[in-house]
């Protein structure tokens, strides 16, 4: 197969798997509206906290064996020993996943009252338990599909399990009124309709004979020291929902859900540029115009997407309006603050270009678990006196760490003149207008939208004026670049 083929290949591999990626986002995207007008703030913040310990748990039980399953399914071209490993994988975690699924079993009432400061009577444990044994075969299906490239597969098992959830919690949430029971139940709807699925379309890979211990002790070698990287923001997260449980109250933890929620819609626009990011600033790195494309690069960056940040942040008690109902609208101001901190993680991207060129990464999983620890650390000081507001403010500063960490090491190694004093600038100056403008709030609600409106006009004018042919100067380097 010729070079190009190959390239053929992988971009329309990737968007298809793409779409798996879109499937995912939309469930949750469909779904918030649904939930918060059939859920209370307080019924949103239990459900915030039982997925926030069920993805730490997952990722425990997990082990790191789907990283490991890619690396030894490649290591050779036996196919016995190629199913050793994906079996292996799957008696791991189905042993660790029974595991906890008995103490939620057994410890239902107690954990409830640990994590929730009630006992709700409905086992929200006793599901999460169910739920855990039964996405393992899933879990498995989405790495199958992927190993064996098989990508219009893959997006089809995402697309029947994505139907069979969302139709599981319309019947449930919104007609049966279920509550947080009624979407526990989807999830072990949507998964033992996954197993099934899974098993029928590559069961015999999991074939429990096949598992290996020998190689489960390599796979975990391999496994194990991946795993604090992804711990490590899970981790956070459950421990800032805790917290904010423990020293205000559960509604309150919906509330912040419902902003983490919507502040998670800057990050569809900054995952696109991230995937292609790495790529396109490897394959232009020897060209003599790289870095001034790096730099011009790292400045449209800023404008567009603080652009961005700056418009949802401001019109964030529209939105909540529009997608929710008035109850949630206490999440509006911090709604703002956590979409300047998903801007804040996605610079992680560009800040890692110097590195990823002179192939020093060695640093990157270590900062992050420091950038979690300190996060940790200074949660329990801010939320005890602030509340959700103090865990939201903690967080966007701590995800300047991993960024600000990369942006000097790399510069060590490679200097590229990125453009930092406007970069702060642009950034100090978007959030005092998000401040200004959450502030000040006329009686008439057209008036105030009227109001935001002319403070991103005048913003995004200011900015055409400064920056007056960046755009065309990036688009002739590229066009140089990729001639070159």
């Amino acid at each position: 197969m010729s070079v190009k083929q190959h390239i053929r290949n992988l971009a329309g591999e990737s968007l298809v798997y793409g779409l798996s990626g879109i499937i995912t986002r939309f469930i949750s995207v469909f779904l918030f509206p649904l939930f918060t007008r059939a859920l209370t703030p307080h019924d949103y913040g239990s459900i915030s906290m039982l997925n926030s310990i069920y993805f730490v748990v997952n990722i425990i039980t997990i082990l790191g064996l789907d990283s490991a399953t890619f690396r030894w399914y490649y290591n050779t071209d036996n196919e016995h020993q190629r199913r050793q490993s994906l079996a292996t994988w799957f008696v791991t975690e189905l042993g660790m996943s029974m595991m906890f699924a008995m103490v939620c079993f057994a410890f239902n009432d107690s954990l409830e009252l640990f994590f929730l400061n009630e006992v709700s009577g409905h086992h929200y444990f006793f599901f999460m338990g169910s739920s855990l044994v039964l996405n393992v075969i899933p879990s498995l299906a989405a790495n199958y599909f992927r190993i064996r490239r098989k990508p219009v597969s893959s997006v089809s098992y995402s697309l029947f399990t994505s139907v069979v959830n969302i139709t599981a919690n319309i019947i449930l949430v919104i007609y049966l009124k279920q509550g947080v029971k009624g979407i526990l139940l989807a999830q072990v709807i949507s998964t033992t309709a996954g197993s099934i699925a899974g098993l029928l379309s590559f069961g015999k890979w999991l074939i429990p004979s096949n598992a290996n211990f020998d190689l489960l002790k390599q796979m975990l070698k391999y496994g194990i020291p991946l795993m604090p990287a992804g711990l490590s923001a899970t981790v956070t997260v459950l421990i800032t929902n805790f917290l904010i449980q423990k020293y205000t109250s559960t509604a309150e933890v919906g509330f912040y859900q419902v902003a983490t929620t919507i502040s998670s819609g800057l990050a569809l626009f900054t995952a696109a540029f991230a995937q292609a990011w790495s790529p396109f600033s490897l394959s232009i790195m020897e060209h003599k115009d790289s870095d001034s494309i790096y730099t011009m690069a790292f400045r449209l960056y800023f404008i567009i997407y603080t652009s961005l940040a700056l418009l949802l942040s401001l019109f964030a008690r529209e939105v909540i309006l529009v997608l929710a109902t008035p109850v949630y609208l206490p999440s509006a101001f911090i709604t703002g603050i956590l979409t300047f901190s998903s801007f804040f993680g996605s610079l992680t991207v560009i800040a890692f270009t110097g590195l990823s060129i002179k192939k020093r990464t060695s640093g990157y999983a270590l900062v992050s678990v420091i950038g979690s620890f300190t996060t940790v650390l200074v949660l329990f000081f801010t939320v005890p006196i602030f509340g959700k507001t103090g865990a939201a403010l903690c967080i966007m500063l701590s995800q300047l760490i991993v960024p600000v960490y990369l942006f000097y090491s790399s510069h060590k190694v490679h200097p590229i003149a990125f453009s930092f004093r406007f970069g702060i600038l642009i950034v100090a100056v978007s959030f005092i207008i998000f401040l200004i403008g959450t502030e000040v709030e006329f009686q008439s609600e057209l008036l105030t939208i009227g109001f935001k409106s002319a403070l991103v006009i005048i913003f995004l004018i200011t900015l055409s004026i400064t920056n007056k042919g960046l755009a065309a100067r990036f688009y002739g380097a590229i066009k140089r670049a990729l001639n070159y």
